[in-house]
């Protein structure tokens, strides 16, 4: 740290000329990431930030440490090697130094020893001892007039008192938001406002530092997928709002695979919309633990909204404890882009919660069915699906698929609807190869032609218990599945309910053969509302308790 205000504070020796004649913008553009000397007065020193092309004050030894807390870029040592040092023959490693160019990095795997990489070569100086710091200022300083100086929008480190300027002795200037600023009430958190620094606060978060991300109001347009390969990282919006903070690739068939790709374990994600990829809103890969996704908008991607990728040689290499609630996923069109699409794909996934969410349209255009609302198969165990609304998809909860199939676990408390339009309409809830699953007290109601609401196939398929389910089609085993169905009613009519074609299968009124009709069942407590179950003498069949 003392090296770093070192280094700063050596910032006002120098003092080279600056060509006085360009535009506001230009000048910022001009020098950003440079570090510039007010030749017409004391020869004070100001960093210009990269992101958001602001001036900082290096007057003084707090303003210098402000500076490197919040606006120092966290770095591995193999990234760190991708750029050249200053006396270095070769060029490194473009693409990634573009990234970098005039920041200040903190090589967070060697004692965070501090580098600067000057934008006009793209090589790294160590700013480690004084001489290092006097010869890197000798060669790279740059002056620029106050009048000049002025047309560059002065910076603030939010919550440290630290000022872009000062206005004669010790009294602020105006100032300004830095586009990742840390948030005063929580040290382990940054705010974040522009692409290039929620880029950055990840790869910081990635390396321990900072590791909760606020996202203020707006709409970010990203270039390139976000990886998430540490533990414990927070991405959420600011503001609580999810419609207000929008996460956007290129579209359904543009180059941006993924919004966030995860290798880390226990990565939250709150509060946004993510949306126009061409593959997945979010991936995790084989042995990801402790996901959580709350209030998010999952929007028009390629193929499935949540994947849950899988290694098929290394089953042990589960992806546990996940949580995915309150969030809406759906295609704007009315319909996806193609058949492989679907909400929640989870392959070898233990002990999920997929609960209070709803699901629209995601239905095939052609060729082939769409995937499931919510899918968990491929031995994934002991999934709690409880309190969804599904509305016009193609198929709305399975457990397994074929062979690849699932164990455990419990569907309950969900409300499906589909229209009288058919596609590729299928069955609603369906378990293949599922073992002692248990499925109560849905309410599902389809216009189409689609003969069954739920379905259980195939030999393997063996100890399901299908319980006070309320439906207009059948309930069917087919194949060879076993299983023990009882307190069912599958005469339902639209009429018993409050509002179908928007997924409200509430009771309009008291009907007799469902109304304390149902079995008492462990466990089961509450409805789909999170209402005391049961209300009169007996529970009632479906997921209202009237």
């Amino acid at each position: 740290m003392k090296k770093i205000i070192t280094f700063l504070l050596s910032l006002s020796l120098i003092i080279f000329n600056f060509n006085p004649s360009f535009a506001a913008t230009t000048i910022a553009e001009r020098v950003k990431g440079k570090i510039v000397l007010q030749v017409e007065s004391h020869g004070e020193a100001y960093y210009i930030y990269p992101d958001n092309l602001k001036r900082y004050f290096l007057g003084r030894p707090q303003n210098a440490f402000d500076i490197m807390r919040s606006l120092g870029l966290g770095i591995t040592n193999a990234n760190l090697a991708k750029i050249p040092k200053n006396n270095d023959s070769w060029t490194g490693e473009t693409t990634f130094i573009n990234r970098v160019k005039g920041k200040i990095l903190l090589q967070v795997e060697q004692n965070g020893e501090a580098w600067y990489v000057y934008p006009n070569n793209g090589k790294r100086y160590f700013l480690g001892r004084p001489s290092d710091a006097f010869n890197i200022m000798r060669s790279l300083g740059l002056g620029i007039t106050t009048t000049d100086l002025s047309k560059i929008a002065l910076g603030t480190i939010s919550g440290t008192g630290s000022t872009g300027g000062t206005s004669g002795g010790d009294t602020p200037g105006d100032t300004g938001d830095t586009g990742g600023n840390t948030n005063t009430e929580d040290p382990n958190s940054i705010i974040v406002s522009n692409v290039s620094a929620l880029n950055d606060a990840l790869e910081n978060a990635n390396n321990g530092i900072k590791k909760t991300i606020l996202v203020e109001n707006g709409t970010y347009t990203i270039n390139n997928m976000l990886w998430v390969s540490g533990n414990g990282v927070t991405v959420r919006s600011r503001s609580g709002n999810r419609e207000a903070v929008i996460l956007q690739g290129d579209g359904m068939a543009g180059s941006v695979s993924h919004i966030f790709n995860v290798a880390g374990n226990n990565f939250s994600v709150k509060d946004m919309t993510l949306k126009r990829v061409a593959n997945h809103a979010i991936q995790l890969q084989a042995n990801v633990d402790g996901f959580s996704a709350n209030n998010i908008h999952f929007l028009d991607t390629g193929e499935q909204m949540l994947k849950i990728a899988y290694d098929a040689g290394n089953m042990s290499a589960s992806s546990d404890n996940g949580l995915v609630e309150n969030s809406l996923f759906e295609y704007s069109a009315g319909r996806g882009p193609q058949y492989y699409i679907g909400g929640v794909d989870a392959h070898n996934a233990k002990n999920w919660i997929v609960r209070g969410n709803t699901f629209k349209s995601i239905k095939s255009p052609s060729d082939n069915i769409a995937e499931f609302a919510i899918h968990f198969w491929s031995e994934s165990e002991n999934t709690l699906v409880e309190r969804n609304t599904i509305i016009n998809c193609d198929r709305g909860i399975g457990f397994g698929l074929g062979d690849r199939g699932h164990v455990g676990g419990i569907i309950r408390n969900n409300m499906i609807y589909h229209d009288s339009s058919e596609g590729f309409a299928d069955v609603q809830i369906g378990l293949e190869d599922a073992r002692n699953s248990q499925v109560y007290n849905n309410t599902i109601y389809m216009a189409n032609s689609y003969p069954n609401a739920i379905e259980y196939r195939f030999g393997s398929t063996t100890g399901l218990q299908i319980y006070n389910n309320l439906t207009n089609k059948a309930i069917s085993a087919r194949d060879g599945a076993s299983g023990t169905a009882s307190n069912n009613v599958t005469n339902a009519m639209a009429s018993w309910f409050v509002a179908p074609a928007s997924g409200n299968l509430h009771l309009k009124s008291s009907i007799s053969s469902v109304v304390d009709q149902g079995r008492t069942i462990s466990g089961l407590t509450n409805d789909f509302d999170k209402e005391t179950r049961p209300k009169g003498s007996g529970i009632d069949i479906g997921a209202d308790e009237f």
